[in-house]
């Protein structure tokens, strides 16, 4: 009997696989397809909707959320940073778009507008070098666009004039070089170079004035020090004549006061020990020389003395000199070029539209939060509950009169409570003479 039925569902299962192999490949319905596929296709269309968005709306608000939902599907896609950076400088913000630029300039990607954003970006930041490198590779892409050869104008003074040129690469060389003729050409390019190069010229010619005072006021000076060290070494010699020739007189005024004691020297016979003629020579030699000591030492001093008024003349000139000399130095380094009231960085134009930076601020958004309202509880019994609390707080710290203000309006506004029969009762115990502290 088993074997009957075994047989039976065998030829069953037979039947039903010739049926399908006679029917053909089995297909899988629309909806019945994997997953996986249309899972790619419907984020590829997403990107593409936020990409629309990104081309066609005029709010900057929505075009960065649409880019910011676009960034989580691929950030790194040409066609989305392109239209964002595009639609921000046709939206007058291209600092919103600065990333995009980058990313396309290492991609190759729309590049001239790119490394234009860049150059644009890196002027506006003061880094002269890098917006110079950037915009001559924008340069080698749009050589027409009146923004660009603005910016490249004012950079080529900028470079033309720097005490130390700075280095430039090889490639950007080129491409300046290459252009050089039809920037030339250029009232746009002429115009951004003049404006810049003529501070420059204004401030050599500053520092070529300044540096010529300097020159002589130095000049003047070192002949007035070398003056004054001149008199001043002079009056130290004549000083230290003097100085001498005082000690030669103090000698000999000793040696002088010695012989006159030898002229009236006696033994003790009442003899002189020296001859008085042999003394008295002896004085008149000593006497001479000191005459001729203090005629070396007026003559001295008659030579010193117009030196010394000489001395505090030129010393007083050194002084003033010396001013002249810091005022200049001081407005020699205070001189320099003012280029950032006179730079004007332009954006790059979008398919010939240019749109200027806008100064406005964003736009405020309106708070979603709504202020809490406080809940005011209208029930009687609650409402005399509370305050009889707060006159039982203020009975006991002895506070009766205003302890019974507030039982007096409970028993008012609110008679039909139970506080209020409590209220009658504290109010009963408050003695009305008892002190306030």
């Amino acid at each position: 009997m088993y074997r009957s039925e075994y047989a039976r569902v065998i030829c069953l299962a037979v039947i039903c696989a010739g049926l399908l192999l006679a029917a053909g490949p089995v297909r899988i319905s629309p909806g019945a397809e994997p997953t996986t596929a249309p899972a790619k296709v419907s984020a590829e269309k997403m990107l593409a909707g936020y990409i629309q968005v990104i081309k066609t709306d005029k709010d900057p608000s929505v075009v960065l959320r649409a880019y910011t939902k676009a960034c989580a599907l691929n950030r790194m896609d040409p066609q989305l940073n392109s239209a964002y950076m595009r639609r921000m400088l046709l939206l007058g913000r291209p600092r919103a778009a600065y990333m995009s630029a980058r990313i396309l300039s290492a991609q190759d990607a729309d590049a001239g507008l790119a490394w234009a954003m860049i150059g644009y970006m890196m002027g506006r930041s003061n880094k002269y070098l890098d917006s110079l490198t950037a915009t001559a590779r924008a340069l080698e892409f749009n050589s027409d666009d009146p923004s660009i050869l603005n910016n490249v104008g004012q950079l080529a003074a900028w470079f033309d004039n720097a005490p130390t040129p700075p280095k430039l690469g090889d490639r950007e060389k080129r491409i300046i070089d290459k252009l050089k003729e039809k920037f030339q050409k250029s009232q746009v390019y002429k115009d951004a170079y003049n404006r810049i190069n003529s501070i420059y010229v204004s401030c050599k010619s500053q520092r070529a004035e300044l540096e010529g005072k300097l020159t002589k006021a130095e000049t003047a000076y070192n002949k007035v020090r070398t003056e004054e060290l001149t008199m001043r070494a002079e009056i130290k010699r004549i000083n230290s004549q003097i100085i001498q020739q005082n000690r030669r007189l103090d000698e000999l005024d000793k040696e002088l006061r010695r012989n006159r004691n030898r002229l009236y020297a006696k033994d003790e016979n009442g003899n002189y020990y020296y001859s008085r003629r042999a003394v008295l020579d002896e004085h008149a030699r000593i006497q001479r020389n000191i005459d001729s000591a203090n005629g070396k030492r007026d003559a001295l001093r008659k030579e010193g003395a117009p030196i010394v008024p000489k001395i505090r003349i030129a010393t007083t000139k050194g002084i003033k000199l010396r001013k002249e000399i810091g005022t200049y130095r001081t407005k020699l380094k205070g001189i320099k070029p003012a280029i950032l009231r006179q730079l004007r960085w332009d954006p790059p134009a979008v398919d010939g539209v240019f749109t200027a930076e806008t100064t406005n601020l964003p736009r405020k958004i309106k708070s979603t939060t709504r202020p809490a309202t406080t809940i005011v509880s209208k029930n009687p019994e609650t409402t005399a509950a509370k305050k009889l609390q707060v006159a039982k707080l203020y009975a006991s710290n002895k506070r009766l009169d205003r302890a019974r203000e507030i039982i007096l309006e409970i028993v008012e506004k609110y008679p039909k409570t139970k506080a209020a029969s409590q209220a009658k009762a504290l109010l009963e115990s408050l003695s009305p003479e008892s002190p306030e502290p």
